[in-house]
């Protein structure tokens, strides 16, 4: 018995002096770990120290460009709706008026100020508040759904001051920008993210062209702007993807290049005039595989000598009777339109916000694909007609065996 209590205490005690030496182990490394962090942060903040009037003057370009562009950006209120309703059995009640906002820039001395179409659309009365806290009344002299532009005209106080505009097509993406704006009634919000993506098209619209970014942007933001970093305004917030209704990282501007043609002519001619060639053009795929009677993609990219789809198919003509300027240029049904002033033709959405961008009267070069081999030739741009008599003069060709 004495042995086997000699023989358990010796073991408790080598347990012991066991744990002990692995507690001091944990211990020195725990000490050597935070010593090396110490040293880590030490080094990092001495790194910093030297570095900081350099990286602070980086940081300061936000703070800048913002400055230089918040006082062009507005703050606007509208009353929509309201008035009396009739039921059926004669009553009458008051519809009370609702009130929506939003955002503009200002983009003239003499009161110009652009903004989204939905945020005037069906105003009553349209107040536009300045960054000093004043505000006045303005009114619309122009909208364009087509691309959810709008120009309002106020009487301009003293000392407004103009947005600086700059160039979107020379955007990069991951380049840094600010969104400027409403955001829920929260006047002249600055947020920053990165250009995430150009050139997105969403359905929205009939001509988009958008400016993918994530700096936030939530209701009350749209017809601000979206700045660069030396405080120009290269887009217009326009909309956001969103399962909420709120910010959630995916926002579009409307490239300011897009909008300052649609603002010039709806201040100098109270419409869009926009470019138009009169033709239809199609991309390469099923849909026209199937309009030819082909049996699949494959066999329409045989049929046309292409080792892959490119370009703009053009299908057909409009205006017939008159020679549409596509006709006139001597574009001919299945030619491939493959660069259009210069610049490649990525397909059929990229082609018509192109042509429509292009004012009238320009000409403009275009190569094509004809029966397999290239071809040069000169259009000039005619002006779009309306709707109503684009749609009497539209000439759609049946379906044929052979592109």
């Amino acid at each position: 018995m004495r042995l086997a209590r000699r023989l358990s205490l010796l073991l408790t005690v080598a347990v012991g002096v066991a744990l002990g030496l692995v507690t001091a182990r944990m211990l020195d490394l725990q000490r050597a770990t935070a010593e090396d962090g110490a040293a880590e942060r030490r080094e990092a903040e001495a790194v910093l120290a030297a570095r900081w009037p350099a990286v602070a003057g980086n940081l300061e370009v936000f703070s800048l460009a913002a400055k230089v562009a918040s006082p062009s950006i507005v703050h606007i209120t509208r009353k929509a709706g309201g008035g009396y309703y009739r039921d059926w059995f004669g009553g009458v009640y008051r519809v009370p008026e609702s009130e929506a906002v939003g955002s503009g820039v200002i983009v003239s001395g003499d009161g110009h100020v652009l903004t989204n179409n939905h945020v005037v659309e069906g105003a009553k009365e349209i107040i536009v508040h300045f960054v000093e806290g004043h505000s006045v009344k303005g009114k619309v002299i122009g909208a364009d759904p087509e691309t959810d532009l709008a120009v309002v005209k106020i009487d301009p106080p003293r000392g407004i001051v103009p947005a600086r505009l700059g160039d979107s097509d020379q955007l990069t993406v991951g380049e840094w920008v600010l969104a400027i704006g409403s955001p829920f009634g929260l006047d002249h919000t600055v947020t920053s993210g990165i250009v995430s993506a150009k050139g997105r098209k969403r359905g929205l619209l009939a001509l988009e062209d958008f400016i993918q970014t994530d700096a936030a942007i939530n209701p009350g933001n749209s017809g601000g702007a979206l700045v660069n970093l030396k405080g120009e305004v290269v887009g217009i917030n326009s909309a956001i993807v969103t399962q909420t209704g709120n910010y959630a990282g995916v926002g579009f501007a409307i490239p300011i290049n897009m909008a300052r043609r649609v603002m010039e002519s709806l201040i100098g001619k109270g419409r869009v005039v926009r470019g138009f060639l009169g033709v239809e053009v199609r991309n390469i795929d099923e849909a026209l595989a199937e309009r030819y009677s082909m049996e699949s993609v494959e066999a329409l990219l045989k049929e046309l000598r292409l080792d892959a789809p490119k370009g703009a198919f053009v299908a057909g003509f409009s205006r017939a009777e008159a020679g549409s300027p596509a006709e006139k240029a001597g574009l001919k049904e299945g030619d491939i339109i493959t660069l259009f002033d210069g610049k490649p033709v990525q397909g059929v959405e990229d082609l018509i916000t192109r042509i429509m961008q292009t004012p009238p009267g320009t000409k403009v070069d275009v190569k094509l694909l004809r029966g397999g081999k290239e071809q040069a030739l000169s259009v000039t741009v005619g002006e779009r007609p309306d709707a109503e008599a684009a749609a009497k003069g539209r000439r759609a060709p049946a379906p044929r065996r052979r592109p």
